[in-house]
């Protein structure tokens, strides 16, 4: 699938590692999340990685998914259709239990 970054700092923080507040365990388990991201087909190879713990969110009306980068943490994206193409839209490194 294709990756697209709604947040130009959240596409610093994949290609150059530029975020001061984070750990870099975090930068470097976000790093690898998007990367498989990037390699997967569609939302069945995210569904099969349990690790991932894929989601769809009720609580946000304009995002629609999750995975787990750590306990705290997830990236929050949705999924847009392009043809026959998909696009993952990350939208948030968002802090779970804020």
């Amino acid at each position: 699938m294709i990756v697209v970054f709604e947040n130009k700092s959240l596409e610093l923080l994949y290609t150059q590692w530029i975020w001061v507040w984070y750990h870099p365990d975090i930068i470097s388990w976000y790093i690898r999340k998007i990367t498989f991201l990037m390699q997967a087909r569609d939302e069945r190879d995210l569904k099969n990685f349990q690790s991932l713990w894929f989601e769809k969110l009720r609580s946000y009306p304009k995002w629609g998914y999750s995975i787990r980068i750590n306990k705290k943490r997830r990236i929050i994206f949705d999924i847009i259709y392009q043809g026959k193409t998909k696009v993952i839209n990350i939208v948030e490194l968002s802090n779970h239990y804020q």
